[in-house]
């Protein structure tokens, strides 16, 4: 316990509340910007059992805010690469890896299975496929999120005598179209906030793991500006317009993008190799850039330059392939799922920034 010394003499927590620390289960979602430091400081407080559940990589530009990583680590997985890291610090974690993310072939097996689930994902796909779940599980979801300067928690689904508390879909009963809400790869981030937010959302979970009820964040969300240091706390409580319901089903609504490497068609997929050959066959094909004017203007690889949110305004011919690309993959991924429902060979284009235009 001489660890946990500095902690223990707390009133709140004691030999009592480290052991109950010891005893939970945490599931931690994403193990990036805000996961880092959630997984950093509960590793640090003795958490027992931590599972992670991140498929992506690390990429250099992942550096300038993931903590728990370095340059020797990229192109590694992120869950197995944290865990490597955080044995370090406190051996006696026992931690689960789950290498292929959270999506909707594995959740009914993984969510079970823990007391509290950490939402540290990166998109609204992923967010509100967790939220329904542990609305299912009847499971405590701490939530956060950051976008460039700016950060939000909050506690959903928190047990409050035989009931639960509110959760993501009455404060917003349907995600924002992807288009409207742009990634970290896109709409750029402070490192900071990444920090502020997961050490704030790792210290709920310490409080809802030790049952300081009164201290916990449920039924109220809290935005935080680190540019201007505006402080927002906003108190919500059930909404009529939230469609979740105790028999909700999974299959029929639609988390197109949740974890994209699982989900996304493979077969919609072109690589760049592929893609020549088509150009050399002398192929019909659209292309379509569905980046903004002026990043289309700084490199391309060719073809129309249609910004995604104007995709559903452009016609196409329904006779010709369509193959869109971005920068990341992300954009265009949505432009393809949106025009292969319409009927069309829709695809995208897995590039590189270093892909040199042809």
């Amino acid at each position: 316990m001489q660890r946990y010394q500095r902690q223990i003499i707390l009133k709140e927590v004691g030999v009592e509340g480290q052991q109950k620390l010891k005893e939970a289960k945490v599931l931690v979602i994403g193990a990036g910007g805000l996961g880092s430091p959630v997984m950093f400081y509960l590793t640090a407080a003795g958490i027992g059992n931590i599972g992670i559940a991140d498929f992506d990589n690390v990429s250099v530009h992942n550096l300038q805010r993931q903590i728990l990583f370095n340059e020797t680590h990229i192109n590694q997985n992120k869950a197995q690469t944290a865990v490597n890291q955080l044995i370090l610090l406190n051996p006696d974690v026992h931690f689960q890896i789950y290498d292929e993310g959270l999506h909707l072939q594995n959740f009914r097996d993984i969510i079970p299975l823990y007391d509290i689930v950490v939402d540290g994902s990166d998109n609204f796909s992923t967010k509100y496929l967790v939220n329904d779940a542990c609305f299912v599980y009847k499971k405590t979801l701490v939530y956060g999120a950051i976008h460039q300067w700016e950060g939000q928690f909050s506690v959903f689904n928190y047990p409050v005598g035989e009931k639960r508390s509110a959760n993501l879909r009455d404060l917003y009963p349907k995600p924002p179209a992807p288009e409207k809400s742009p990634s970290c790869s896109n709409a750029g981030i402070i490192g900071t906030i990444a920090g502020v937010i997961g050490s704030l959302i790792a210290n709920e979970t310490i409080k809802i793991l030790l049952n300081l009820e009164k201290q916990v964040l449920f039924n109220q969300f809290i935005h935080f500006n680190l540019l201007n240091y505006q402080f927002v706390k906003i108190k919500f409580d059930k909404n009529p317009s939230n469609p979740l319901h105790e028999n909700w089903n999974f299959d029929a609504y639609d988390y197109e993008f949740l974890c994209e490497k699982s989900v996304f068609p493979s077969e919609m997929n072109l690589t760049i190799e592929q893609f020549e050959q088509i150009k050399k066959a002398n192929k019909p094909f659209l292309l379509i850039d569905v980046r903004e004017e002026y990043e289309h203007a700084l490199e391309n690889l060719g073809g129309l330059n249609v910004p995604l949110s104007q995709i559903h305004e452009v016609i196409l011919d329904k006779h010709k392939p369509v193959i869109f690309y971005c920068s990341s993959g992300e954009r265009s991924k949505f432009a393809a799922i949106y025009w292969k429902k319409k009927g069309f060979n829709a695809y995208n284009l897995i590039r590189s920034m270093n892909d040199n235009p042809k």
